[in-house]
């Protein structure tokens, strides 16, 4: 028996679960809705995944006719009837203004927290999914009425062009008439491929039929330190320390939501299921405590207070002399107790560590973390899959907390610590006749001293290479952090471009010139990525005409060099800020004997200013490794390929990143 595949398609809240029931009630079809896994709406491997997904469609479906109905499937509607030469696919159109309005109520009544799926950047108190946002498209706006407009509007458009170019394959119909009147169900199964008559007909089907409530909006006071706000996850091996478990139970007095979990034997595993249920469950904030940590519960409220995205108490190791933690390099001292406070670490253990909603699905969404298990309808995202990190001394196995702390580094995100806060890790002591003679001394304030290592933040630019040293000298830092209106926040470095990057900065690089620099994230990921290296900033810091064009930031361009010099400012000893256009800033650069380990490249996006940076840095630095960004505009897309094929070069993409090969 040969079987064919049947999609339904639409914008959602538009029938196509009822369209599902539909072809479920005929005898050579069965249907599926929202198969898991969901499709991500941006893609970079449709062919493979379409295929997958068919064939494992016939592995399980014995009928004809083997269905499914989603909106995630419109992007790849190519890739499957390039897969599925006879396939047929159903797409459902209802009025947009009932669209939205029934996307707005049923979110309101399904989703844990005020969600928007279709804004980059949520307004405050709004919020992604990290299950369903990543299948919809996002925007540059924050009203969510006017995102579904657009989702809506340029859904449609796709499909009216789709249908053009393979009319045979994709028809539109309308939700009413073909799912609630004769004429209409029977136009639609007999384009599936039913037969009159073995078309079962079910007329009068509703289309906002009630959904699985289970996650209910929760119901939470204006008060940011409102402790169902926050939960606290115990992930545990065997059982939990007695100290731990009765400072855990006084939090659930004071109102925590606590959740004990055991069972599993890898914990990088617990703490992703853990992390994933906490984010679907609609929580604000996680706590992680071990259960062999003992501390006292002012110690929760005391971390929340500091609204920081990442925040931990420190504690020792069990059985040796050292922190559960790394310091920065090149910290001289720790201060703990009455004279302690916030400072920046490196990595945090987990056995006390704070971290807020928002890490977790910036993390998720610009390291493009796969949703895993979604098949067995248990959701995980790896945020603490162990990770290997490169070094100057070949890799750093990182744990499962120190991994998840690196990912949010990449991000942006800084590890902060409250040394004012007391945590005693519990363990097996051995006790000898000293312990009968002697109390061991405990301090309110506790200094412990790392040695006399030098601090490479306060060398100077270029103190191991005179010829740096002197080009730093000539652009110098102000001597005060200039003081700027706080700059939008936009998605300036995407995460295609921040995995090219990860990929090729080697941490041993000692010089790399960026070229466009906007003001300074991607400049402050290539500091962080290569802590050895200056970074040398070449911009006009005038703004592209794209920016002199966009209402919101025309305002910030006469102070962007300013607001450079901010954002940056304690990265000022690694920084060289540069004031000139790209070929001018390239040849200071070379006319002052430097040669780059790297040149990343993203300046003036037109075909001719790319050409012109990308020859003159390959001219200029002939060992130096060329990386840029925006492989999504078609100027620099073809800038490159003209490049490469006149040079005879190669070059790799990766989203929104490229390198070229030498």
């Amino acid at each position: 028996m040969k079987q064919s595949i049947i999609l339904g398609i639409g914008t959602g809240r538009c029938g196509t679960a009822s369209l599902a029931k539909v072809l479920n009630q005929q005898s050579d079809a069965v249907c599926s809705f929202d198969e898991p896994p969901l499709l991500p709406w941006q893609h970079t491997d449709g062919p493979r995944v379409i295929r997958e997904r068919f064939a494992r469609f016939r592995l399980h479906g014995k009928k004809r006719l083997l269905g499914d109905c989603a909106s995630f499937y419109l992007p790849y509607i190519e890739d499957a009837i390039a897969a599925e030469p006879d396939i047929r696919i159903v797409c459902l159109k209802r009025p947009r203004e009932e669209v939205v309005a029934s996307f707005c109520q049923w979110l309101d009544q399904t989703m844990p927290l005020p969600t928007n799926h279709w804004a980059k950047q949520p307004a405050p108190g709004w919020h992604h999914d990290p299950v369903r946002t990543r299948t919809y498209p996002q925007y540059d706006m924050q009203n969510r009425e006017e995102g579904v407009r657009r989702y809506w509007d340029e859904y449609y458009q796709r499909v009216g062009e789709l249908i053009e170019r393979y009319p045979e394959h994709i028809r539109l119909f309308d939700t009413y008439e073909a799912l609630n009147t004769e004429a209409g169900l029977r136009e639609l199964l007999g384009f599936v491929g039913i037969p009159p008559e073995r078309q079962v007909l079910a007329v009068g089907t509703r289309v906002d039929n009630p959904q699985d409530r289970r996650r209910r909006p929760r119901q939470l006071s204006d008060n940011p330190m409102d402790p169902r706000r926050c939960v606290i996850l115990v992930p545990f091996a065997s059982y939990i320390t007695p100290p731990c478990e009765r400072a855990l139970e006084e939090l659930e007095r004071r109102g925590y939501p606590v959740r004990r979990v055991g069972g599993y034997a890898a914990i990088d595993q617990g703490r992703n299921q853990m992390a994933t249920d906490a984010l679907l469950d609609g929580f604000e904030e996680t706590l992680w405590i071990d259960a062999d940590v003992d501390f006292h519960p002012n110690s929760v409220d005391r971390l929340r207070s500091h609204r920081l995205p990442i925040v931990a108490g420190i504690y020792p190791q069990k059985g040796k002399r050292a922190l559960a933690s790394h310091v920065m390099p090149g910290s001289p001292k720790m201060v703990f107790g009455k004279d302690g406070g916030l400072v920046e670490i490196l990595y945090a253990g987990a056995g006390f560590l704070l971290v807020r909603r928002e890490v977790y699905l910036t993390v998720q969404e610009r390291l493009q973390l796969p949703m895993c298990n979604e098949r067995f309808r248990i959701p995980l995202i790896p945020f603490f899959h162990p990770m290997l990190h490169r070094c100057e001394e070949g890799h750093w196995y990182l744990a499962e907390d120190y991994a998840f702390c690196e990912r949010a580094r990449q991000c942006g995100f800084k590890i902060m610590a409250d040394t004012t806060i007391r945590l005693w890790h519990i363990g097996n002591h051995a006790y000898g006749w000293e312990d009968a003679g002697m109390e061991r001394e405990r301090f309110d304030t506790f200094v412990l001293n790392f040695g006399p290592r030098p601090d490479p933040a306060q060398a100077k630019a270029g103190d191991d290479n005179p010829a740096l040293t002197e080009f730093a000298q000539r652009h110098a830092w102000p001597s005060e952090k200039p003081q700027v209106s706080p700059f939008p926040e936009r998605d300036w470095l995407a995460s295609g471009t921040q995995a090219i990057l990860s990929d090729t900065v080697p941490p041993s690089a000692r010089l790399i010139v960026e070229v466009g620099s906007w003001v300074g994230r991607s400049t402050r990921y290539l500091a962080n990525l290569a802590p050895r290296a200056n970074i040398i900033a070449i911009d006009h810091w005038q703004g592209s005409p794209e920016h002199k064009a966009d209402a919101e930031l025309s305002p910030f361009l006469p102070r962007l060099y300013e607001t450079f010099l901010s954002e940056c400012w304690e990265y000022r000893r690694q920084i060289i800020p540069l004031k000139a256009d790209s070929a001018e800033g390239l040849r200071a650069v070379a006319e002052a004997g430097l040669q780059p380990d790297l040149v990343y490249i993203d300046g003036d996006h037109s075909f001719e200013s790319v050409v012109g940076d990308v020859q003159t840095a390959l001219d200029l630095f002939p060992s130096a490794t060329i990386v840029g960004d925006d492989w999504d505009w078609d100027g620099v897309r073809t800038a490159v390929q003209s490049v490469v094929k006149e040079r005879g070069l190669k070059h790799e993409s990766h989203g929104t990143g490229w390198k070229i090969v030498r």
